[in-house]
């Protein structure tokens, strides 16, 4: 697992199939539950030394405490609730999808993957709880819902990429800056004639994140970036973005954190849960976080949504 993880961080780029393993790396550290056990039945010291130091490998690259929010001083009342949410192109139609998000009760929602009919829906059966909107499906993917007034927006263009929304939003008449994103899926190669993967390759995902990173570096003030970002956080756009920003699950989150696929079926049956985390809400140092988590909405979308509360 060492050799493994630590060769992602240096060969990923260059080793699909190597990328594609990493990705599902919290399901490898499964067998610790087994390790544990045969711990407790029989003692062993060479057994308990393994399990140590296989747990500190789990968390070291799969942080699972909110040590940050944990370790943080009791917060006025107030604050601003940041929520990511792909809507999962037509999977239901747009009214079980607006009751999510209505009872969400978030300030600010940003979505992917909207269509012509949800954004018509939303415009006027979310108008009362969100009454500022950004939904333009001819421009982008992207949406944004907001209760507080959204005072200029842009399209920004990023290489071989969808576009990315840049709203400035006025909260509590301070400027936050926030960045809606859904980047390029990678592209995952097959077995020929057989329906398994054998790799995952990212070479346009590098290139959005750059131009997002760059373009962030030209703006002051605080900043939240959200959206369906289509990365594991083993690759190394991932460790591209925490050089400049905080991940708000992991600082805020219990768990894992995975939001896709949700509802999704194998030969007749449920998947228990989703399998990787590929949605996330980053932000600034000049913000708090205190909590965060992953919501998910049966029969809604093929994504869970997340969810990001900050103090005010």
């Amino acid at each position: 697992l060492a050799l493994l993880l630590f060769g992602n961080q240096l060969f990923r780029a260059s080793l699909p199939p190597l990328a594609l393993v990493a990705t599902f790396s919290p399901f490898l550290f499964l067998p610790l539950a087994v390790q544990a056990g045969f711990w407790l039945l029989k003692r062993s010291r060479p057994a308990g030394l393994s399990l140590v130091l296989g747990a500190g490998l789990l968390l070291w690259f799969h942080p699972l405490f909110p040590w940050r929010a944990l370790a943080a001083p009791p917060v006025a009342a107030g604050g601003l609730t940041a929520m990511t949410f792909n809507l999962g192109w037509t999977v239901t139609s747009p009214e079980p999808l607006a009751e999510s998000i209505r009872e969400t009760g978030a300030d600010l929602v940003a979505v992917q993957e909207i269509t012509a009919e949800t954004a018509a829906y939303f415009s006027s059966r979310l108008a009362a709880v969100y009454p500022y909107q950004v939904l333009d499906p001819e421009r982008g993917t992207n949406g944004l819902l907001s209760r507080h007034p959204i005072r200029d927006h842009a399209w920004l263009i990023p290489p071989n990429g969808r576009p990315i929304l840049h709203a400035v939003i006025e909260v509590e008449e301070r400027p936050l800056h926030v960045f809606a994103v859904h980047f390029s899926a990678p592209q995952i190669t097959w077995l020929p004639g057989a329906p398994l993967p054998t790799g995952l390759r990212e070479e346009r995902l590098p290139g959005q994140v750059a131009f997002l990173l760059e373009t962030t570096r030209q703006v002051s003030g605080p900043i939240i970036i959200l959206g369906d970002f289509n990365m594991s956080e083993q690759s190394a756009p991932y460790n591209d973005i925490r050089s400049q920003f905080r991940d708000a699950f992991r600082d805020g989150g219990l768990g894992f954190g995975f939001t896709f696929p949700h509802d999704i079926k194998v030969r007749g049956r449920d998947l228990p849960t989703p399998l990787v985390r590929i949605d996330y809400v980053f932000y600034s140092d000049d913000l708090r976080i205190v909590e965060a988590g992953v919501r998910c909405f049966p029969g809604r979308s093929d994504h869970c949504a997340l969810q990001a509360y900050f103090a005010g």
